[in-house]
């Protein structure tokens, strides 16, 4: 009895107003625990979302989106247009909906209209790639290249995903002109995006013949083409039948080459990503090879284990008909008369020429004669196997092949 006198006394009032405010506590933290939920589920079920919170602006606008995604008959356009509206009441920054009610008017025919709502969703958002893709679309049906350029370049630049759909349509649209003068000019601005699009022109299946192109029109803009794109459009150009336009890439990346002389005789070029028309180390199996650079002049050293031959270094050539002389000089050779090496020419994908037999520790010469249905060919540095314990091993310190005299 004592202890409940030491309590104090609380009116009906007072206890009224702890459970009104305990009542409000409850129906608060219920309300933040399903729109929470809603939120948790907004990409997954748009509709549960609505039903946990059916005030929330964004969720409204993200079911709009969902349901004309979806659903594009006239039935079902009221309901999209009521929730998108009802999301712009609430919340005059809710792009979704607002490109929600551009794409009805599109799918009306109502371009004005529809260029109103898709203008004012990018003036509150330049991150909706679907907005994007309608500016980009828009600006290509208006035939305003610049335009539709630069909304690629802000598609690209805030959407990670935008790659895998414009990539392709992009690389494909530099065979114009138009298109490729302005790419440049958009490149030239080194993007966050213009490396990759490079390197995709360089080897997917758009017109290597375009890439080489815009790859030309780079390099005099001053923006830098990786050595590995060089190397995949001139190889793709080679694929496609195109040596000539191969050759002349080549000769804007390399300067002072000659079409009539093999190139590097003394290896010195130093290439860590070299293209056909350069020296190639073969890489066989069993068999080793490498090019060493210097300052003073280099070599090609390679070795084959016992009973092993083939390639050891290759480089394309473009030589016009003719009688052509190849001369250079070995060491280190094995002086075994069964093991020499030997060069050879190849015409691309056809018949051996001639050989030109590297004796130890010499100079060598010879000549090789290229018909007129061999516009390109392969310069081919062969080692022949050895039934020797040791293998075969050898070094060239020089090449070169010109007209013959």
């Amino acid at each position: 009895m004592v202890g409940r006198g030491l309590l104090p006394r609380r009116s009906g009032i007072e206890w009224g107003t702890r459970c009104a405010l305990a009542l409000l506590a409850s129906m608060l933290g219920y309300q933040t625990v399903t729109h929470g939920i809603a939120l948790a589920v907004q990409r997954t079920d748009a509709v549960q979302a609505y039903r946990l919170a059916p005030s929330d602006s964004q969720i409204a606008a993200a079911l709009a989106a969902s349901i004309f995604t979806t659903d594009q008959s006239p039935r079902a356009q009221p309901h999209i247009t009521d929730l998108a509206r009802q999301a712009l009441r609430g919340d005059p920054t809710a792009e979704q909906a607002a490109a929600t009610l551009g794409l009805q008017e599109q799918l009306r025919g109502h371009s004005v209209m529809a260029r109103r709502w898709f203008g004012y969703a990018q003036m509150l958002s330049r991150r909706d790639l679907q907005v994007q893709l309608w500016a980009i679309e828009d600006a290509i049906g208006r035939g305003d290249i610049p335009a539709a350029l630069h909304q690629y370049d802000t598609a690209l630049r805030t959407s990670n995903a935008a790659s895998e759909l414009l990539f392709p349509v992009l690389g494909g649209a530099i065979a114009e002109p138009d298109v490729r003068r302005g790419l440049v000019s958009t490149l030239v601005k080194k993007p966050s995006w213009a490396t990759s699009f490079i390197e995709y022109a360089a080897n997917a299946g758009v017109d290597p013949k375009a890439v080489a192109t815009l790859f030309v029109d780079l390099r005099r803009a001053g923006v830098a083409v990786s050595g590995e794109a060089t190397r995949a459009v001139i190889t793709r150009l080679v694929q496609a039948g195109s040596p000539m336009l191969a050759w002349r890439y080549y000769a804007t990346v390399r300067a002072s080459v000659d079409r009539y002389r093999s190139r590097d005789p003394s290896f010195t070029a130093q290439l860590d990503v070299p293209t056909p028309f350069d020296w190639v180390v073969a890489n066989e199996p069993g068999l080793s090879a490498s090019i060493e650079a210097g300052h003073r002049g280099g070599l090609v050293n390679f070795s084959a284990l016992s009973g092993v031959g083939g390639e050891v270094v290759r480089q394309m050539q473009f030589l016009p008909p003719g009688r052509y002389r190849i001369e250079g000089h070995a060491k280190d050779t094995d002086r075994s008369t069964r093991s020499t090496s030997y060069w050879t020419l190849n015409c691309w994908h056809g018949r051996e020429l001639e050989q030109v037999v590297v004796p130890a520790d010499k100079r060598f010469a010879g000549f090789f004669t290229v018909p007129v249905d061999c516009p390109l060919q392969m310069l081919t540095l062969v080692a022949r196997a050895s039934d020797a314990i040791t293998g075969v091993s050898g070094q060239i310190d020089r090449v070169q092949l010109a007209p013959a005299p």
